[in-house]
Protein backbone atom coordinates (compact mmCIF):
# COMPACT_ATOMS: atom_id res chain seq x y z
CA UNK A 1 0.00 0.00 0.00
CA UNK A 2 1.44 3.22 -0.99
CA UNK A 3 0.54 6.53 0.70
CA UNK A 4 -0.01 9.61 -1.36
CA UNK A 5 2.32 12.50 -0.79
CA UNK A 6 0.83 15.22 1.41
CA UNK A 7 -0.70 18.04 -0.50
CA UNK A 8 0.74 21.47 0.30
CA UNK A 9 -1.78 24.09 1.47
CA UNK A 10 -1.94 27.21 -0.62
CA UNK A 11 -0.18 30.16 0.97
CA UNK A 12 -2.44 32.99 2.19
CA UNK A 13 -1.73 36.55 1.17
CA UNK A 14 -0.30 38.75 3.90
CA UNK A 15 -2.92 40.71 5.85
CA UNK A 16 -3.63 44.11 4.39
CA UNK A 17 -2.26 46.99 6.41
CA UNK A 18 -4.93 49.30 7.84
CA UNK A 19 -5.53 52.34 5.76
CA UNK A 20 -3.64 55.36 6.96
CA UNK A 21 -5.83 58.11 8.42
CA UNK A 22 -6.54 60.97 6.09
CA UNK A 23 -4.31 63.95 6.47
CA UNK A 24 -5.95 66.83 8.32
CA UNK A 25 -6.87 69.72 6.11
CA UNK A 26 -4.50 72.63 6.23
CA UNK A 27 -5.51 75.31 8.71
CA UNK A 28 -7.67 78.01 7.25
CA UNK A 29 -5.85 81.28 7.11
CA UNK A 30 -7.36 84.05 9.18
CA UNK A 31 -9.13 86.42 6.90
CA UNK A 32 -8.05 89.97 7.34
CA UNK A 33 -10.83 92.45 6.84
CA UNK A 34 -10.13 94.81 3.99
CA UNK A 35 -9.71 98.37 5.11
CA UNK A 36 -12.67 99.41 2.96
CA UNK A 37 -14.97 97.24 5.11
CA UNK A 38 -13.92 99.00 8.30
CA UNK A 39 -15.15 102.56 8.79
CA UNK A 40 -12.46 105.06 9.63
CA UNK A 41 -14.50 106.64 12.40
CA UNK A 42 -15.63 104.76 15.54
CA UNK A 43 -19.22 103.60 15.79
CA UNK A 44 -21.27 104.49 18.87
CA UNK A 45 -24.72 103.38 19.93
CA UNK A 46 -26.52 105.25 22.71
CA UNK A 47 -29.72 104.31 24.54
CA UNK A 48 -31.63 107.34 25.81
CA UNK A 49 -34.76 107.69 27.89
CA UNK A 50 -37.78 109.73 26.79
CA UNK A 51 -36.17 112.92 28.15
CA UNK A 52 -32.95 112.32 26.23
CA UNK A 53 -30.93 111.26 29.29
CA UNK A 54 -28.21 108.70 28.51
CA UNK A 55 -28.81 105.18 29.84
CA UNK A 56 -26.13 103.10 28.11
CA UNK A 57 -23.44 103.74 25.55
CA UNK A 58 -21.69 101.17 23.37
CA UNK A 59 -18.86 101.52 20.86
CA UNK A 60 -16.96 99.48 18.30
CA UNK A 61 -13.47 98.16 18.63
CA UNK A 62 -10.68 98.81 16.20
CA UNK A 63 -9.50 96.01 13.93
CA UNK A 64 -6.48 95.38 16.13
CA UNK A 65 -8.61 95.00 19.26
CA UNK A 66 -11.36 92.68 18.10
CA UNK A 67 -11.51 89.28 16.42
CA UNK A 68 -14.37 87.54 14.68
CA UNK A 69 -14.82 85.22 17.67
CA UNK A 70 -15.27 88.18 20.02
CA UNK A 71 -18.02 89.57 17.82
CA UNK A 72 -20.11 86.40 18.06
CA UNK A 73 -23.05 86.53 20.44
CA UNK A 74 -22.95 84.78 23.80
CA UNK A 75 -25.80 83.93 26.16
CA UNK A 76 -23.76 84.80 29.25
CA UNK A 77 -24.17 88.44 30.29
CA UNK A 78 -20.94 90.34 29.84
CA UNK A 79 -19.63 93.46 31.46
CA UNK A 80 -18.76 95.14 28.19
CA UNK A 81 -20.37 94.78 24.80
CA UNK A 82 -18.95 96.10 21.55
CA UNK A 83 -20.51 96.95 18.23
CA UNK A 84 -19.52 95.13 15.09
CA UNK A 85 -17.79 97.44 12.62
CA UNK A 86 -18.04 95.06 9.67
CA UNK A 87 -19.78 96.39 6.57
CA UNK A 88 -23.19 94.89 5.92
CA UNK A 89 -26.13 93.88 8.10
CA UNK A 90 -25.25 93.69 11.81
CA UNK A 91 -27.26 92.73 14.87
CA UNK A 92 -26.80 94.06 18.39
CA UNK A 93 -28.71 92.86 21.46
CA UNK A 94 -29.25 95.21 24.41
CA UNK A 95 -30.27 93.51 27.63
CA UNK A 96 -32.57 96.45 28.54
CA UNK A 97 -30.52 97.19 31.65
CA UNK A 98 -28.82 100.20 33.12
CA UNK A 99 -25.06 99.84 33.75
CA UNK A 100 -23.99 97.40 36.44
CA UNK A 101 -22.56 98.43 39.78
CA UNK A 102 -18.89 99.33 39.95
CA UNK A 103 -16.81 96.34 40.95
CA UNK A 104 -14.00 95.59 43.37
CA UNK A 105 -10.91 95.88 41.18
CA UNK A 106 -8.20 95.99 43.85
CA UNK A 107 -6.87 92.72 45.26
CA UNK A 108 -5.95 92.67 48.92
CA UNK A 109 -2.17 92.96 49.46
CA UNK A 110 -2.56 91.17 52.79
CA UNK A 111 -4.97 88.39 51.78
CA UNK A 112 -4.13 86.86 48.36
CA UNK A 113 -7.21 86.03 46.34
CA UNK A 114 -7.81 82.24 46.15
CA UNK A 115 -7.61 80.70 42.70
CA UNK A 116 -11.16 79.37 43.11
CA UNK A 117 -12.42 82.96 43.27
CA UNK A 118 -10.10 84.47 40.68
CA UNK A 119 -12.40 83.76 37.73
CA UNK A 120 -15.76 84.48 39.30
CA UNK A 121 -18.46 85.22 36.71
CA UNK A 122 -19.30 88.84 36.08
CA UNK A 123 -23.02 88.93 35.57
CA UNK A 124 -24.98 92.07 34.85
CA UNK A 125 -26.74 93.51 37.91
CA UNK A 126 -27.96 96.86 36.59
CA UNK A 127 -31.70 97.51 36.93
CA UNK A 128 -34.06 96.72 34.09
CA UNK A 129 -35.62 99.74 32.43
CA UNK A 130 -39.25 100.56 33.05
CA UNK A 131 -41.57 99.80 30.11
CA UNK A 132 -42.06 102.95 28.05
CA UNK A 133 -40.60 105.06 25.24
CA UNK A 134 -36.87 105.29 24.58
CA UNK A 135 -34.52 106.43 21.84
CA UNK A 136 -31.62 104.72 20.07
CA UNK A 137 -28.93 106.94 18.56
CA UNK A 138 -26.39 105.43 16.17
CA UNK A 139 -23.38 107.54 15.13
CA UNK A 140 -20.66 106.79 12.59
CA UNK A 141 -18.42 109.82 12.41
CA UNK A 142 -20.61 112.81 11.60
CA UNK A 143 -23.52 110.62 10.47
CA UNK A 144 -26.10 110.32 13.26
CA UNK A 145 -29.39 108.40 13.08
CA UNK A 146 -32.00 108.42 15.86
CA UNK A 147 -34.82 105.89 16.14
CA UNK A 148 -37.72 105.69 18.58
CA UNK A 149 -37.96 102.54 20.69
CA UNK A 150 -40.84 101.26 22.79
CA UNK A 151 -40.39 98.65 25.48
CA UNK A 152 -43.56 96.84 26.52
CA UNK A 153 -44.11 94.60 29.50
CA UNK A 154 -45.22 91.00 29.20
CA UNK A 155 -49.04 91.08 28.89
CA UNK A 156 -49.23 88.02 31.12
CA UNK A 157 -47.70 90.01 34.00
CA UNK A 158 -50.17 91.75 36.30
CA UNK A 159 -47.71 94.43 37.46
CA UNK A 160 -48.77 98.03 36.91
CA UNK A 161 -46.69 100.96 35.74
CA UNK A 162 -46.41 102.12 39.34
CA UNK A 163 -45.07 98.67 40.32
CA UNK A 164 -42.34 98.83 37.68
CA UNK A 165 -41.37 102.36 38.72
CA UNK A 166 -41.19 101.38 42.40
CA UNK A 167 -39.06 98.36 41.56
CA UNK A 168 -36.69 100.47 39.46
CA UNK A 169 -36.42 103.19 42.12
CA UNK A 170 -35.22 100.73 44.77
CA UNK A 171 -33.10 98.69 42.36
CA UNK A 172 -31.10 101.74 41.23
CA UNK A 173 -30.52 102.75 44.88
CA UNK A 174 -29.22 99.27 45.67
CA UNK A 175 -26.90 99.38 42.66
CA UNK A 176 -25.51 102.77 43.66
CA UNK A 177 -24.98 101.69 47.26
CA UNK A 178 -23.20 98.54 46.06
CA UNK A 179 -20.93 100.71 43.92
CA UNK A 180 -20.20 102.86 46.96
CA UNK A 181 -19.34 99.84 49.11
CA UNK A 182 -17.12 98.30 46.42
CA UNK A 183 -15.27 101.61 45.96
CA UNK A 184 -14.66 101.76 49.70
CA UNK A 185 -12.89 98.40 49.39
CA UNK A 186 -10.86 99.65 46.42
CA UNK A 187 -9.82 102.80 48.27
CA UNK A 188 -8.97 100.89 51.43
CA UNK A 189 -6.84 98.33 49.62
CA UNK A 190 -4.89 101.01 47.78
CA UNK A 191 -4.02 102.45 51.19
CA UNK A 192 -3.06 99.00 52.48
CA UNK A 193 -0.75 98.45 49.54
CA UNK A 194 1.08 101.74 49.99
CA UNK A 195 1.43 101.32 53.75
CA UNK A 196 2.73 97.77 53.30
CA UNK A 197 5.29 98.96 50.76
CA UNK A 198 6.58 101.63 53.14
CA UNK A 199 6.74 99.10 55.94
CA UNK A 200 8.85 96.81 53.75
CA UNK A 201 11.21 99.65 52.87
CA UNK A 202 11.47 100.77 56.48
CA UNK A 203 12.48 97.28 57.62
CA UNK A 204 15.73 97.80 55.74
CA UNK A 205 16.84 100.44 58.24
CA UNK A 206 17.62 100.26 61.95
CA UNK A 207 17.21 103.84 63.13
CA UNK A 208 14.63 104.85 65.74
CA UNK A 209 12.82 106.84 63.06
CA UNK A 210 12.54 103.78 60.84
CA UNK A 211 11.26 101.63 63.69
CA UNK A 212 8.58 104.23 64.34
CA UNK A 213 7.43 103.96 60.72
CA UNK A 214 7.24 100.16 60.95
CA UNK A 215 5.19 100.32 64.13
CA UNK A 216 2.86 102.98 62.73
CA UNK A 217 2.39 101.00 59.50
CA UNK A 218 1.44 97.87 61.47
CA UNK A 219 -1.10 99.77 63.56
CA UNK A 220 -2.57 101.51 60.50
CA UNK A 221 -2.89 98.28 58.52
CA UNK A 222 -4.54 96.61 61.50
CA UNK A 223 -7.23 99.30 61.63
CA UNK A 224 -7.70 99.13 57.86
CA UNK A 225 -8.14 95.37 58.05
CA UNK A 226 -10.84 95.82 60.67
CA UNK A 227 -12.80 98.06 58.32
CA UNK A 228 -12.15 95.75 55.37
CA UNK A 229 -13.52 92.76 57.30
CA UNK A 230 -16.83 94.58 57.70
CA UNK A 231 -17.17 95.09 53.96
CA UNK A 232 -15.91 91.80 52.52
CA UNK A 233 -15.18 88.28 53.76
CA UNK A 234 -11.37 88.20 53.60
CA UNK A 235 -11.00 84.60 54.87
CA UNK A 236 -13.10 83.02 52.13
CA UNK A 237 -11.13 80.45 50.09
CA UNK A 238 -13.91 79.04 47.91
CA UNK A 239 -17.61 79.17 47.17
CA UNK A 240 -18.39 76.65 49.91
CA UNK A 241 -17.10 79.13 52.50
CA UNK A 242 -19.93 81.49 51.59
CA UNK A 243 -22.30 79.00 53.27
CA UNK A 244 -20.45 78.82 56.59
CA UNK A 245 -18.82 82.24 56.99
CA UNK A 246 -20.66 85.43 57.96
CA UNK A 247 -21.96 87.49 55.05
CA UNK A 248 -20.41 90.96 54.88
CA UNK A 249 -21.88 94.26 53.73
CA UNK A 250 -20.90 94.13 50.05
CA UNK A 251 -22.51 90.73 49.66
CA UNK A 252 -25.53 91.72 51.72
CA UNK A 253 -26.37 94.75 49.63
CA UNK A 254 -25.55 92.92 46.40
CA UNK A 255 -27.81 90.06 47.36
CA UNK A 256 -30.76 92.43 47.55
CA UNK A 257 -30.57 92.84 43.77
CA UNK A 258 -31.53 89.21 43.19
CA UNK A 259 -34.46 89.64 45.61
CA UNK A 260 -35.84 92.90 44.24
CA UNK A 261 -35.30 91.85 40.62
CA UNK A 262 -36.60 88.31 40.99
CA UNK A 263 -40.02 89.15 39.55
CA UNK A 264 -41.88 91.96 37.82
CA UNK A 265 -43.43 93.35 40.98
CA UNK A 266 -43.15 96.24 43.40
CA UNK A 267 -40.67 95.71 46.26
CA UNK A 268 -42.09 94.69 49.61
CA UNK A 269 -41.91 96.67 52.81
CA UNK A 270 -39.31 94.21 54.09
CA UNK A 271 -37.15 94.88 51.00
CA UNK A 272 -37.17 98.60 51.72
CA UNK A 273 -36.46 98.19 55.43
CA UNK A 274 -33.59 95.77 54.83
CA UNK A 275 -32.00 98.08 52.27
CA UNK A 276 -32.23 101.05 54.63
CA UNK A 277 -30.57 98.99 57.37
CA UNK A 278 -27.69 97.80 55.17
CA UNK A 279 -27.23 101.26 53.62
CA UNK A 280 -26.98 102.80 57.10
CA UNK A 281 -24.28 100.28 58.07
CA UNK A 282 -22.30 101.01 54.90
CA UNK A 283 -22.49 104.75 55.65
CA UNK A 284 -21.14 104.09 59.15
CA UNK A 285 -18.22 102.06 57.78
CA UNK A 286 -17.51 104.81 55.24
CA UNK A 287 -17.36 107.30 58.12
CA UNK A 288 -14.90 105.14 60.05
CA UNK A 289 -12.67 104.77 57.00
CA UNK A 290 -12.70 108.52 56.42
CA UNK A 291 -11.79 109.07 60.09
CA UNK A 292 -8.79 106.76 59.65
CA UNK A 293 -7.72 108.68 56.55
CA UNK A 294 -8.09 112.05 58.27
CA UNK A 295 -6.34 110.86 61.43
CA UNK A 296 -3.95 107.91 61.21
CA UNK A 297 -3.08 108.27 57.53
CA UNK A 298 -2.28 111.96 57.99
CA UNK A 299 -0.15 111.14 61.02
CA UNK A 300 1.62 108.40 59.09
CA UNK A 301 2.32 110.81 56.24
CA UNK A 302 3.83 113.31 58.66
CA UNK A 303 6.02 110.55 60.03
CA UNK A 304 7.38 109.44 56.66
CA UNK A 305 7.74 113.06 55.53
CA UNK A 306 10.59 113.33 58.02
CA UNK A 307 12.39 110.73 55.93
CA UNK A 308 11.79 112.61 52.65
CA UNK A 309 9.68 109.71 51.36
CA UNK A 310 6.54 110.22 49.22
CA UNK A 311 3.27 110.45 51.16
CA UNK A 312 0.51 107.85 51.15
CA UNK A 313 -2.61 108.88 49.22
CA UNK A 314 -6.10 107.41 49.18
Amino acid sequence: VTSAAPTALPSLPPPASPPSPPSPPPPSPKKKKPDKEQPEDPITLEILDADGKLIRSFASKTENEVTHEEEEETEEPVEHQYLSATAGLNRFVWDMRYPSAERITEDSPLHPKPEALANEPRLANGPLVVPGSYKVRLAVGDNVVTQQLEIRHDPRVAATEADFEAQFALWIRIRDKLSEANNLVNRLRRLQRQVSEWSTRAHEGNSREVRSIVEAAAALNSDLQTVEAELVQVTQTGWVDSLRLPVRLCTRVGGLISVVGAAAAAPTKQNLELFEEVAREIDEVAGRLQAIIDGEVEAFNRLIAQSDWPAVSA
